[in-house]
């Protein structure tokens, strides 16, 4: 007797894949089959019902983690996508802006960004030996901030002299557009 029904939905053992029972397959050697539908580019297979388990989307990762249906990786990044693309609550130890700009990677660069996020105020002055990428540790957090959605003005304060500068890297590196504004426009 089959164990799954059309519509049901499935999840692959050996994938990962959260798939849906299209109908029953043949039995062999008392094993029933099933074709599944995993949608997208992965088609329909013939699967057996040794590697399918029922998938309950309410599952909370603690839950899931404790009955051993956690899921495998094709799971993790789709809820990492989900997560990304909902943005109703930004995922917290994710770095958004990680590959977003035209720079060298620095690891130093990132500690200031870290630091931001990690403050409960999200303030933090920036002030290290010149030639170290104060500007570009700026440039990472206004990225950051961007990509979370949770930044609307910017203001840049630096000597006058600097501001073209800051304006030219600001630009070149991360695609952003200032006004340089003098004491008197401001």
């Amino acid at each position: 007797m089959a164990f799954y029904n059309k519509g049901d939905q499935v999840r692959s053992k050996k994938r990962g894949i959260v798939g849906m029972i299209k109908g029953l397959d043949v039995v062999h050697g008392g094993i029933q089959y099933y074709e599944v539908f995993w949608g997208g580019d992965d088609g329909s297979d013939k699967i057996s019902e040794l590697d399918l388990e029922p998938y309950q989307p309410e599952d909370k990762p603690t839950e899931s983690l404790i009955k051993g249906t956690l899921g495998g990786y094709q799971d993790f990044l789709r809820l990492i996508t989900q997560q990304r693309l909902s943005r109703t609550i930004p995922l917290r130890n994710n770095i958004y802006a990680f590959n977003a700009s035209r720079t060298r990677f620095f690891p130093y660069q990132f500690k200031p960004l870290i630091k931001f996020l990690d403050s409960p105020d999200h303030r933090l002055l920036i002030c290290d030996e010149v030639g170290l990428g104060k500007t570009i540790e700026a440039g990472l957090i206004l990225t950051e901030l961007r990509a979370r959605q949770t930044v609307r003005r910017v203001i840049v304060v630096c000597p006058a002299n600097l501001s073209p500068k800051w304006r030219l890297e600001l630009k070149k590196r991360l695609g952003e557009e200032f006004d340089i504004l003098s004491a008197q426009k401001f």
